[in-house]
């Protein structure tokens, strides 16, 4: 996408706003300035720094223009509306788009010189772009009622086509029998400038009925990949490797919603807004704490500090940044292709992502001919390629299927991701083949199903074989599929479902019924992205304190049918509702858990907690029982202590009493925390390894298991201080602080020692 360069010249003289009119129709003016504020709010939202524009206004009543400094009595009458540049283009601006809000403020003297205005438009743009490549153009606004200078007249017109300026005009009134001569004069004039400079003449309502249309965003093309299309092994084999040096661009992507910039709602001048910066910060957090909320041990930690860890079971499995890039694949960048499969076997449920067009690099004749070689074959076959890409080194590797497309001239490949082994979701749907076999021969009792009172599954429908369609059946009525609601034949529901089908087609839409398609993709809108950018628009426009505007009818109109299309469908639609005895089912309002438990109290005949209903209260043996049975609900059942809540998990272990978890947990607990303190690069750990420490020694004694946790006490203190002194401070300063010892025996009995 090249750089453009946009003067807008706007006839603002009587003509174009004191002309003859119906009551309420808009002035040649107005449809002016809405014509060039719908291409301003395009380049707005756009938001390209290369796109320069200017606003130059034709027949005001001053004059502000740089050819008519000092006393120079020439190019009167013409003004540059532009507040931030005097004498050259600049970058679209809000402070532009409100100059050009109000017409009243704007209009201008009886006449103007539209030649005029076209010297200053050139020189303004030449003055910019100067040897700068820049795709030029000028829109000429105006109603040719004015007449004009015709000495230079004609070199105008040379030099407009010496620089490439393309000069569009956009005429009010254009052709009309009645004009008088210097109409006719000027409209022959700025045609002939137009056809010189392969610019385009469009009449002013037609302008205004197309910029009034919805427009999505021009985006720059830019190459998602550069390099050869490999088929072979150049390492093996590199004479028998073919190498084709190819481009690829994306042709689908998802469009996404700009993002909003966060500031703050008063800067400190208190009279406008500011940006404002977040920061990230990481803290230790304990077992109290995993609520979110800091308490008061939390520890802050600087980003060098922290290292991923990543979920097995309910263990952390730690990995620094060393570790990271030792586990990456080492990939480099290329599009090799590793075979070829039917384009049968490609099916639409693979394709993810978006889709990318591959073409023969640009300029180059023998990749152009061994590309549309290889296209062709692909064609011919039916076949596609089966592809390893890899857009940069050390990225994670892609496989995807190129599809040839052969077009009126054009040959390229459509490159589409296909998912791996880990990306694919199967889900076996229950078959629906039986709602497309014959009715049997039943009564029309039997015939009507009931979906709200029907209870047969999909899988006990039945259809005895070797019976034909408008035969009795001995015997017991067969059963009917849940979802079974024919009231007709089969053949009957399939001709009228085929008549349903053909009035939704889209291939011909009324009114018209001609040739063409509706709801093509490139004319359906994101109403989302749109009605995004109108509030944005005016927003700005109309200040912070200015209210939302209205969803425009336009927006909504691509998602929803075509009215006309409904009312052409609506026979075939009665018929088909006809077709099958359908009833809206109304939802039943599903029990609560407080139902289920009055319900429950009911039939013990206990009272409740509203003194309703029940004569007996319970008695304190039942209600402890009860307190015991919920409790024993309420424990997880914890079958191994994890890294993540070491301290949790062993108490959750001895409190349960369906199974004895006592042995196990005494066995798992040491190692959780000696392998807590292990992991722990520069103590991140060691906190989570003293509560865990605290719980053991605690659950030692209530289970009267202190030579377990003795045991493991003396072997922590070799570990740490004796074997490897990577973890001394662990002890040092976090157990002996903490008052951590043995158990003794008068804390428990069994215990030998003092």
């Amino acid at each position: 996408m090249s750089k453009d360069a946009t003067v807008y010249l706007l006839d603002v003289s009587r003509h174009m706003y004191a002309h003859p009119r119906a009551p309420g129709e808009t002035s040649h003016l107005e449809k002016a300035l809405f014509c060039i504020r719908e291409q301003v709010q395009a380049k707005l939202i756009q938001g390209r720094k290369t796109d320069v524009i200017c606003v130059i206004l034709m027949g005001t009543q001053e004059t502000h223009n740089y050819l008519a400094l000092g006393d120079s009595e020439q190019y009167q009458h013409v003004s540059i509306l532009f507040p931030d540049q005097f004498n050259l283009l600049a970058v679209p601006s809000l402070s532009l788009l409100e100059a050009i809000q109000k017409p009243e403020s704007l209009e201008g003297q009886d006449e103007c010189d539209v030649v005029d205005g076209l010297i200053i438009g050139l020189m303004t743009i030449d003055m910019f772009c100067r040897n700068l490549k820049y795709t030029k153009q000028i829109f000429l606004y105006t109603c040719a009622e004015s007449a004009f200078v015709v000495d230079g007249s004609d070199e105008v017109i040379d030099r407009a086509k010496e620089m490439n300026v393309a000069v569009n005009v956009i005429g009010f009134n254009f052709g009309k029998p009645e004009s008088s001569e210097i109409k006719r004069s000027t409209e022959q004039y700025l045609g002939q400038c137009m056809e010189t400079t392969d610019g385009e003449l469009w009449d002013g309502d037609e302008a205004l009925a197309l910029l009034q249309s919805l427009h999505t965003k021009n985006v720059r093309p830019a190459t998602l990949f550069r390099g050869p299309l490999v088929l072979g092994d150049p390492q093996r084999y590199p004479t028998e490797t073919l190498a084709i040096p190819i481009f690829m661009y994306n042709r689908t992507v998802e469009a996404k919603l700009p993002t909003a910039k966060k500031w703050s709602k008063v800067a400190p001048n208190q009279e406008t807004v500011c940006m404002v910066r977040a920061s990230q910060a990481y803290y230790s957090v304990h077992s109290d704490g995993l609520d979110g909320n800091l308490q008061p041990g939390d520890d802050r930690l600087e980003r060098h500090e922290v290292i991923k860890g990543y979920k097995y079971g309910k263990t952390i499995v730690p990995f620094n940044t060393v570790d990271e890039e030792a586990f990456k694949l080492k990939t480099e960048k290329s599009f090799n292709i590793i075979g070829f499969i039917s384009l049968d076997k490609v099916h639409r449920w693979m394709f993810m992502g978006s889709v990318a067009s591959v073409m023969a690099e640009p300029g180059n004749l023998s990749a152009s001919r061994s590309f549309y070689a290889f296209c062709r074959s692909l064609y011919q076959t039916q076949a596609c390629a089966l592809v390893r890409y890899v857009s940069r080194d050390s990225l994670a590797p892609k496989i995807g299927a190129l599809i040839p497309r052969i077009d009126t001239g054009e040959t390229y490949c459509l490159f589409v991701q296909l998912p791996f082994a880990e990306d694919c979701r199967d889900y076996s749907f229950i078959s629906l083949r039986p709602l497309t076999e014959p009715t049997l021969g039943l009564p029309e009792s039997n015939r009507v199903a009931s979906v709200l009172n029907s209870s047969t599954s999909f899988d006990a429908h039945s259809v005895g074989s070797g019976v034909s369609k408008g035969t009795s059946v001995a015997g017991p009525p067969a059963k009917r599929m849940k979802f079974d609601a024919r009231r007709c034949s089969d053949e009957e529901v399939r001709h009228r479902m085929d008549d349903f089908v053909d009035s939704m087609d889209l291939m011909n839409p009324p009114p018209s019924g001609s040739d063409g398609e509706a709801f093509k993709s490139q004319d359906v809108f994101n109403p989302v992205y749109q009605r995004l950018w109108q509030c944005i628009i005016a927003r700005a426009l109309n200040g912070p304190a200015s209210e939302i505007p209205p969803v425009d009818a336009r927006f909504m109109a691509g998602i929803k049918p075509l009215p006309e299309l409904e009312e052409r469908a609506k026979d075939a639609s009665l018929k088909l509702s006809e077709a099958f005895n359908v009833k809206k089912v109304e939802s039943k309002k599903s029990n609560t858990t407080k139902d289920v438990w009055m319900a429950r109290a009911r039939n013990a005949n206990l009272p409740l907690l509203d003194g309703r209903e029940g004569s007996v209260a319970p008695s304190e043996s039942s209600v402890s029982s009860e307190k015991r049975r919920l409790a024993e609900l309420t424990v997880a059942k914890v079958e191994k202590i994890g890294s993540i809540t070491p301290a949790a998990d062993f108490r959750a272990m001895c409190a349960r009493r369906d199974k004895d978890c006592i042995p196990a947990a005494m066995e798992q607990m040491p190692q959780v925390i000696l392998q807590l303190i292990t992991n722990s690069a520069d103590g991140e750990y060691y906190d989570k390894a003293l509560e865990a420490i605290h719980e053991f020694r605690r659950g030692c004694i209530i289970e009267s298991e202190s030579d377990c946790f003795n045991a493991f006490l003396e072997r922590l203190q070799t570990e740490t201080l004796v074997k490897t002194r990577l973890h001394h401070r662990f002890w040092s300063g976090h157990v002996v602080p903490g008052g951590i010892g043995a158990i003794t025996s008068d804390e428990c009995p069994d215990c030998g020692a003092h």
